[in-house]
């Protein structure tokens, strides 16, 4: 060494003889029609395609037998933790009328008290309604 301790600059890029490391972009083959499809699709209509994939899921889920069932006094309600651009269909918290979790879905978070005391109260005074829904106005969450 000649007691120069300082780094060197490197001002070219590595030798090209390194193994070229795959990146996401270079799997994409460009002349696969269902790539050209969606590529020029307006985006608007991706849009609206997304929104029926996601309402499909969801709708599987509430019709499935195994996830809610009521003869078993059994409701879907958001698990307490998540913003509401957060929640999926899977992460939907089973509960009973009586508070009891059922079924957490794919989160471990519990239940909003305030979200089971109102929706087990319209449940109970009204079994044939399938679905409740309250929201917050941004005057109201204020």
């Amino acid at each position: 060494m000649n007691g120069d301790s300082r780094a060197a600059v490197v001002t070219s890029p590595p030798p090209t003889t390194a193994p070229h490391k795959e990146r996401y972009f270079d799997r994409v083959d460009e002349n696969n029609p269902e790539y050209l499809r969606e590529r020029n699709m307006a985006p608007d209509l991706r849009q609206d395609f997304n929104m029926m994939e996601q309402k499909k899921r969801v709708s599987m889920i509430l019709q499935s037998p195994t996830r809610v069932n009521s003869e078993q006094e059994h409701f879907l309600i958001v698990p307490f933790g998540l913003l509401y651009s957060e929640v999926t269909a899977s992460s939907l918290v089973k509960i009973n009328l009586q508070g009891d979790i059922v079924d957490r879905g794919s989160t471990n978070l519990g239940v909003n008290q305030a979200g089971f005391t109102l929706h087990s109260a319209i449940y109970a005074a009204r079994p044939d309604v399938k679905c409740v829904v309250h929201i917050h106005t941004p005057a109201g969450a204020a």
